[in-house]
């Protein structure tokens, strides 16, 4: 029988305790690896965002923007989810600009990131919560005890303006509302991006005695669609194609030098109960308006004549 020396059995064991030790680690890597970093971060999904301005750690896949007036609106939005850019007047749009959120699965309801020049709320059984997404403090509506927001609002700060709006997705999984909590902590303006315009709604954009109001949607540099709202009171007015357009200068208004060989047609268009709309192209007239605020005057004849003004916005 061999005898085995001391250095000879220590090495062994040595040797043993070492290859012991790398199983050991080698386990505890494949062991932590499994666990998803969403998972890691789980938090109790709802309808009431959480107070907070870190990201979910969500893998990013598209980033969208849209620009307007007041700056140039960003999204990051995560694979799965619809994002349509729009602008008021585009398929029931509500803000100035923005985008339409929706789940590719989805059929019903949408969600609305828009830019809001004044936003207010009204109505009976309003909770309000304060929140903080993507840095910035906003304010979070819920009606009639609702466990789903109806808007966030941002106050102040670099989002200022900034409105988001549930329309009937009040039903949608858990799951999206907190996809969602990804997607509204990367929100991002930038107000140096400016581009196209914005109607600016003003008292004299409208006439109570007569029921009438006028406001532009599709607003450019050189064109813009001309809207106009008449309720059904029985009375009968009267408009031709003439217009002026006027741009601010510090504290008064001083008309946009016209291209003076550009005539109007001599007619008269009667006003009807409900909404009309019409083209405006005025790059003939007026060119490319600079940027700066400027409103749209035009005449109306009922029983008497006044005039409207269409307040609006160049980026």
């Amino acid at each position: 029988m061999k005898k085995i020396n001391a250095s000879t059995q220590f090495i062994s064991i040595l040797l043993l305790s070492i290859l012991l030790l790398s199983v050991s680690l080698t386990g505890c890597q494949q062991s932590s690896s499994e666990v998803p970093v969403s998972e890691a971060n789980k938090h109790k999904a709802s309808g009431n965002i959480a107070d907070t301005s870190q990201p979910t750690e969500e893998p990013p896949v598209q980033v969208e923007t849209k620009g307007g007036p007041y700056g140039e609106l960003s999204l990051i939005v995560p694979e799965g989810w619809n994002i349509t850019p729009a602008r008021r007047g585009q398929n029931d749009f509500v803000g100035l600009y923005g985008f339409v959120l929706t789940p590719r699965n989805v059929k019903k309801g949408r969600i609305e990131v828009s830019y809001y020049k004044d936003f207010g709320v009204c109505g009976t059984e309003l909770e309000i919560k304060n929140v903080t997404l993507s840095g910035e403090k906003a304010e979070q509506g819920f009606y009639d005890g609702n466990d789903k927001w109806t808007y966030i609002a941002f106050g102040q700060g670099s989002l200022h303006h900034v409105v988001v709006q549930n329309f009937d997705a009040f039903d949608w999984d858990a799951e999206y509302y907190k996809q969602l909590e990804y997607i509204l902590n990367n929100i991002k303006l930038d107000p140096d991006k400016t581009e196209g315009g914005a109607f600016e709604f003003t008292r004299e954009a409208e006439n109570d005695v007569y029921e009438l109001n006028m406001s532009l949607e599709n607003i450019s540099n050189t064109s813009a669609t001309l809207v106009l709202n008449q309720h059904d009171n029985g009375k009968e007015g009267l408009y031709g194609e003439e217009y002026i357009i006027e741009y601010l200068d510090g504290k008064k208004w001083v008309e946009v030098p016209v291209n003076k060989e550009i005539g109007w047609k001599d007619i008269g268009y009667i006003i009807k109960p409900g909404e009309f709309k019409t083209e405006l192209d005025w790059s003939d007239l007026y060119g490319s308006l600079k940027p700066g605020t400027y409103r749209l005057k035009k005449n109306f004849h009922y029983d008497t004549d006044f005039s409207l003004y269409a307040q609006f916005i160049i980026g």
